[in-house]
């Protein structure tokens, strides 16, 4: 799946369309999209802690200090992704 074909299929499944929708329920739909383009979003941060990618990090030489510090940004990045589209917030 292209990367538009995922961002139509998520505007699809937050109800986003404009036809025969109040301003209200359009405003809904944008607050849902972007709780899953969000999440999404963060999905990518944390795809790049692996096994795998941390195998190779300490192959190039990375410290353990810097693959920890790595992998706390991208779970950070991941969280505060996640906390600025929460429900609570839109």
């Amino acid at each position: 799946m292209t990367d538009t074909d995922r961002i139509a299929q998520m505007a699809r499944e937050a109800g986003l369309h404009i036809n025969g929708q109040t301003s209200e329920q359009r405003r809904a739909a944008c607050a849902r999209f972007a709780r899953l383009v969000a999440e999404d979003c963060a999905k990518v941060c944390e795809g790049r802690i692996t096994p795998e990618r941390i195998t190779r990090l300490d192959a190039d030489g990375w410290s353990v200090a810097e693959t920890n510090a790595l992998a706390t940004g991208l779970e950070g990045a991941a969280q505060a992704i996640r906390s600025r589209y929460s429900k609570e917030t839109t």
